[in-house]
């Protein structure tokens, strides 16, 4: 099969939201984000892409969690809806990412596809910049292989255990501060810090990861809170939307490529 011609709905479900894409063969759709509260809005979202894959002459559903059993249940209620099988990573499509990490380490499948999706896209060492739930700041070296990273609390995150911890404090919504280095008001001072803290964070561990690689890496961001960090950061070079559903489509695409050739294999009595 030419993996040019696959079309694919990706899912990529998350603590909080889902992400959904359509890759038509060469490029993925604009990201849309739904929260996991309204799992009909999600599943109608499915449905709508699904009419695209009808006319597809091969065509699939991917889907990948970090939130079980949701994400089962979810791909089990899409199957249901669509009477269409939904595949999953690392399930039924493997993950293609070789790693350098601890042997009993589990690490989080998004941030694997986040990894691919990078080195796919620029063939070179990255740090990855994921910023949703939590941010995670992770690297991949120049052989495409995934060495760790680290996990921080993401934007809301942040803000809540503030709240948590001192009630006194407010309840804020994750926003860019007013400018101005000093914060006029305890909202704006919560989001001072969350806001430059998380920009100051992610740029000592990549510059901690250049040190210990001996090159600094191409800095990319990803994630539903990307563009509220770092939109206008010199430090970040790129923001791409879209990295964990381009490591979805690499997934899908070696996975039948090497189902292709252990066919041919088997065929030939290998």
């Amino acid at each position: 099969m030419d993996t040019e011609k696959l079309q694919l709905i990706t899912i990529d479900v998350g603590n909080s939201n889902t992400s959904l894409s359509y890759w038509d063969g060469k490029e993925c759709s604009p990201i849309v984000r739904v929260s996991n509260n309204d799992k009909p809005a999600i599943i109608a979202a499915v449905h709508e892409r699904a009419e695209m894959l009808e006319a597809a002459e091969h065509g699939a559903i991917v889907l990948a969690s970090v939130k079980e059993p949701f994400g089962s249940r979810l791909a089990q209620e899409i199957c249901d809806e669509l009477e269409r099988e939904v595949f999953t990573i690392p399930d039924d499509l493997p993950i293609a990412c070789e790693t350098s990490l601890d042997p009993e380490a589990i690490t989080g499948t998004d941030r694997l596809l986040a990894a691919i999706g990078a080195f796919e896209q620029f063939e070179q060492a990255c740090a990855i910049v994921d910023a949703g739930t939590a941010l995670t700041v992770d690297f991949v070296d120049g052989k495409g292989v995934f060495q760790g990273g680290a996990i921080a609390p993401g934007t809301r995150a942040w803000l809540a255990v503030l709240n948590a911890a001192a009630p006194a404090l407010p309840e804020v919504e994750p926003a860019k501060p007013d400018p101005g280095a000093f914060a006029k008001n305890t909202s704006q001072a919560m989001l001072n810090a969350m806001f430059y803290g998380l920009r100051g964070l992610v740029r000592h561990l990549v510059e901690r990861y250049a040190e210990e690689y001996s090159a600094y890496p191409k800095v990319i961001a990803t994630g539903g809170d990307a563009e509220l960090l770092f939109e206008g950061d010199e430090f970040v070079e790129q923001i791409v939307p879209d990295l964990v559903h381009r490591g979805m489509v690499v997934c899908a695409k070696r996975a039948i490529t090497e189902g292709e050739h252990q066919e041919s294999q088997d065929d030939a009595g290998v």
